[in-house]
């Protein structure tokens, strides 16, 4: 049986959330639910009448005034009564058989969190939007990622998940050191494999949330708290947003860190090695001019020595074979073996997932070209590019990405040879090499013109965040 921990700010959806729990769960697997109003809207004296149609459990109220997930759920923790603790982060919606397989994962050493789907409130329904699992970058703010074949994460996200009472005080609790905002997940989820736990996801468990995390500018301090405490080492790779530094008291959860049993290297390399892949490109790549060549069709008729006069370049695909790159970037293993008869291994650029062509899967890059610098890309759908930081653009077009990921580079200008998205007499957008099938002409098609005026789109708004970055971009030979 499992204390049910529901964290809200406000009181529109607790009765739906609630509702729905109970239709979608048996009830001999609740021992007590408990509601953490957390409103600076809600007297204190104020009641808030919840219907429970059952006498089987018994339902609690917590109110308290903006002080943040992790004190909310910390006061809970203190009343709770059973073993199995479930931490439910807003409005939500539960699939049928949800707690019993999740808490089905749980021990005494993970925490445990469901799949995810973008909760409709107006609707109240799950959308076709899911995170399978989250990660984060050196900005420290959470992304999906695909699972594929490993349900391991470096974390759970607030909108919910479960850990046994025990593990998480063997843990010391959540850091209430922190305010409203977000990074208590991350925090905790780090902590626990730290200290040489797991943090899993639980494919056949889904619930849908539509619970928010707060702006970057409300959640400085938290953020900095988790740089402070666990990457000492690692503290200037961190780009966290302009507010309020101060990280507070962290003397207690310092002492945590000496309990260690896996360090910051070792974590990231298993869980996210493109954090550092990336990390060492950059430090080449800042300042100088760089050339990426992708493969348009006014390839045909650019003179090779217009690219070589550039400090660096990056060949995109079989441009790498038709000339002389620095790095070469692909996403499927046929043209990255092509690629390693002329290039060493750690001249590659490569998404943390390739495409296999013969068996027709997805496999990690890592586990197929361990020396390779790899990257995330973002989710396909519904990404909204408004920096240069990864996770890089996922647009079904590879030159984009690496020109997204250029930008986070920083050179101090950047030469796109080959980006043709337009279609000129009908001649295709593929080179005449032997390559690219002899230059394969293109149907002049409304379904053509829709692509390139996407990728037209997306080039824009990756130029808007050059131009914010005040580093130049320059198109030769578009055609």
């Amino acid at each position: 049986m499992a204390s049910i921990i529901y964290y809200c700010k406000d009181i529109d959806y607790i009765q739906q959330s609630i509702d729905d729990l109970l239709d979608n769960t048996f009830e001999s697997l609740i021992d007590e639910i408990i509601i953490c109003l957390d409103s600076i809207e809600i007297n204190e004296n104020e009641e808030v009448l919840i219907n429970i149609p059952t006498t089987k459990f018994k339902c609690s109220i917590i109110k308290s005034s903006n002080i943040g997930r992790s004190r909310a759920w910390s006061e809970a923790v203190n009343i709770t009564k059973s073993d199995d603790l479930v931490f439910v982060g807003g409005p939500t919606k539960f699939s049928t058989h949800w707690l019993e397989n999740l808490l089905s994962k749980v021990n005494d050493n993970n925490i445990v969190s469901p799949i995810i789907h973008t909760l409709d409130t107006d609707l109240w329904s799950m959308t076709d939007i899911r995170h399978e699992k989250f990660g984060w970058r050196w900005d420290l703010q959470l992304y999906s990622k695909p699972m594929h074949d490993d349900n391991r994460a470096i974390t759970v996200s607030s909108y919910c998940f479960a850990i046994k009472k025990n593990r998480l005080l063997e843990c010391g609790g959540f850091d209430v050191g922190m305010v409203h905002g977000c990074g208590e997940d991350i925090e905790l989820s780090y902590r626990n494999i730290a200290l040489g736990g797991e943090c899993l996801i639980v494919k056949d468990s889904i619930v849908g949330s539509a619970a928010t995390r707060e702006p970057n500018s409300e959640s400085t301090k938290n953020l900095s708290r988790i740089v402070n405490i666990w990457f000492t080492e690692y503290m200037r790779d961190f780009i966290l947003p302009e507010g309020d530094t101060d990280c507070g008291k962290i003397n207690d959860l310092v002492t945590a860190t000496n309990k260690r049993v896996k360090s910051n290297t070792e974590i990231l390399n298993e869980y996210q090695p493109e954090l550092f892949g990336i990390k060492d490109l950059r430090k080449i790549i800042k300042d100088r001019s760089l050339a990426i060549i992708s493969p348009g069709a006014s390839m045909d008729y650019i003179d090779k020595s217009m690219i070589y006069r550039h400090e660096l370049i990056i060949g995109i695909d079989y441009m790498g074979m038709l000339c002389d790159c620095d790095f070469v970037v692909s996403d499927t293993t046929e043209i990255i073996t092509e690629l390693t008869t002329k290039y060493s291994v750690d001249k590659m650029i490569l998404p943390t997932m390739i495409a296999n062509i013969s068996t027709g899967r997805y496999e990690l890059a890592k586990s197929l070209y361990p020396k390779a610098n790899v990257f995330e890309l973002g989710n396909r759908e519904g990404m909204v590019i408004n920096n240069s930081n990864p996770p890089f653009i996922n647009a079904n077009n590879i030159s984009l990405t690496i020109l997204h990921m250029a930008l986070y580079f920083e050179p101090n200008v950047i030469y796109l040879y080959g980006y043709d998205n337009s279609l000129l007499y009908d001649k295709s957008h593929i080179m005449t090499s032997r390559y690219y099938g002899d230059g394969k002409i293109l149907p002049n098609i409304e379904s053509t013109h829709n692509k390139y005026k996407y990728d037209e789109f997306l080039i824009d708004q990756l130029k808007t965040i050059a131009i914010k970055s005040k580093i130049p971009v320059i198109r030769i030979n578009h055609l």
